[in-house]
């Protein structure tokens, strides 16, 4: 039996929350598991962002364990991976240290957490920042000027 039979309170809850804050977010099965794809955006008053298309694969031990995020657009290239990137080898985005996780988190959640991973890998891809920070959005330090 898949978490979400087992847990339909749960599946429903989640589902909510998403719609609620993320609606562009669609529910789907893939590869067996049940998975969200959409598109995070945020604004910038300085540049336009492509938005990150991505897909967060919740396997049968979810909730338990926290989901795969994958990034499907844009094609993010292989070799950026590690903890300089926050990305496992198999091209997953790290957005929580494994040991932080908590079954209290919810798919919105990590959404939220995604969205702020790819601020901070934009933001250090174009070097404005030295390094990926583990927990928050990046402090960008100020470049002087007027």
């Amino acid at each position: 039996m898949k978490w979400y039979e087992a847990d339909k309170r749960r599946l429903l809850l989640e589902h909510e929350k998403v719609k609620s804050k993320y609606p562009q977010f669609k529910l789907d099965i893939y590869k067996d598991c049940l998975a969200w794809e959409g598109e995070i955006h945020f604004d910038s008053k300085d540049k336009e962002f492509i938005p990150l298309k991505v897909r967060i694969i919740c396997d049968d031990s979810y909730p338990i364990s926290p989901p795969k995020v994958f990034p499907i657009e844009p094609k993010i290239p292989d070799k950026l991976w590690g903890h300089e990137w926050h990305r496992w080898e198999e091209g997953n985005i790290c957005y929580v240290n494994p040991k932080n996780w908590n079954i209290n988190y919810y798919i919105v959640d990590i959404i939220s957490k995604v969205q702020v991973w790819y601020i901070n890998f934009l933001l250090y891809a174009f070097k404005e920042i030295d390094k990926m920070p583990d927990i928050g959005i990046a402090n960008i330090p100020d470049k002087g000027g007027d």
